[in-house]
This record gives C-alpha cells, structure tokens and sequence, in this order.
C-alpha cells in the first residue's frame, strides 16, 4: 500500500468513527425522548408481547 492510500484509508476510517459516533448520539437522543425512565424487565416482556401478538 502506498503512503497516499494508507493516508487516506485512516481518513476514511476516521471519518466512519466520527459519523459512528454522531449516529450513536442520534439514537441515544431518540431513546431518551422516547423513554426518558429507564425501563424495567416487565416493561420489556410487556413491550415484546406486543409484538408477538
């Protein structure tokens, strides 16, 4: 590999952590609006229940 594709194989990859990173925020964002308690195991089982039946 070349010292220009090595250069931009880290760009890359640092560019991908990066926007990782800002999904990840996005989602945790998401799920705080959403459930902003933490749940607990039955609002869990109740949650998986629906969507079984």
């Amino acid at each position: 590999m070349t010292v220009d594709a090595e250069f931009e194989a880290h760009k890359i990859a640092d560019e991908q952590t990066k926007v990782q990173a800002e999904l990840d925020q996005h989602i945790a964002n998401l799920a705080q609006a959403l459930a902003p308690e933490p749940l607990t195991t039955p609002d869990c089982l109740i949650g998986m229940f629906k969507l079984i039946h």
